[in-house]
């Protein structure tokens, strides 16, 4: 993990676990800073070798975690063109906040299905539109 980017946060995370398998809290309202605003909570996967991502929002703040497979999170300030990795796995689970104007990537570095949960504070709206691609 490369050094810190303003505003990018990674919380550490721990797993319980017992005979009947495992739970993973992922997100929790304070580490929303208070906020009651609700956007949106999704799943995407990615193929072995695939990417997700490429794009930055002007206006949403985003949460990610991955719950199954490897990956490797490629962030980049649109302000400043600093740029950081961070690794993805289930071994060592983590919750990344990425903010407005990083721009962020996800590609899948493992041999199977790389699933991510995602929380958006912002519902996404084709109307208008707050993500605007870009290549990392």
């Amino acid at each position: 993990m490369s050094a810190a980017m303003d505003g990018v946060e990674i919380i550490r995370l721990r797993r319980r676990e017992d005979s009947r398998g495992w739970l993973l809290k992922i997100l929790m309202r304070h580490q929303l800073g208070g906020s009651e605003r609700f956007g949106e909570i999704y799943v995407t996967t990615a193929r072995p070798g695939e990417s997700k991502g490429g794009h930055f929002h002007e206006l949403t703040t985003e949460w990610f975690a991955l719950v199954r497979g490897s990956g490797v999170l490629t962030l980049e300030d649109k302000t400043t063109g600093e740029r950081r990795t961070v690794e993805l796995s289930e071994e060592e689970p983590v919750t990344v906040r990425v903010p407005p104007m990083v721009a962020h990537t996800v590609k899948n570095t493992g041999r199977g299905m790389l699933y991510l949960l995602a929380y958006s504070d912002r519902p996404y709206d084709p109307e208008a539109t707050d993500t605007y691609a870009v290549e990392l």
